[in-house]
């Protein structure tokens, strides 16, 4: 569930026009992604790059996104996913 989840939420945040996200500790099937793009960077490449993209215009907030159903995944009726 989790590398759907990932791909599923991977795919809501590049539709929105985010450029980098964190998802944690790198895991073994979080390679499969390196083929679409994906790659680690240090701590300090990843604030400068978090510092640049703030100042850029998201194509559509995520919750909005989310709230018009446009990601693969549906919410919860509760409007939790």
């Amino acid at each position: 569930a989790g590398s759907i989840l990932t791909k599923a939420i991977g795919a809501l945040l590049t539709d929105c026009g985010v450029l980098d996200w964190y998802w944690g500790c790198k895991m073994k099937y979080m390679s499969e992604y390196e083929s679409h793009g994906a790659k680690e960077v240090t701590r300090k490449q990843y604030y400068e790059r978090i510092r640049k993209a703030m100042d850029l215009d998201l194509s559509i907030d995520p919750c909005d996104a989310l709230d018009a159903g446009r990601s693969l995944i549906r919410s919860r009726p509760s409007g939790r996913i």
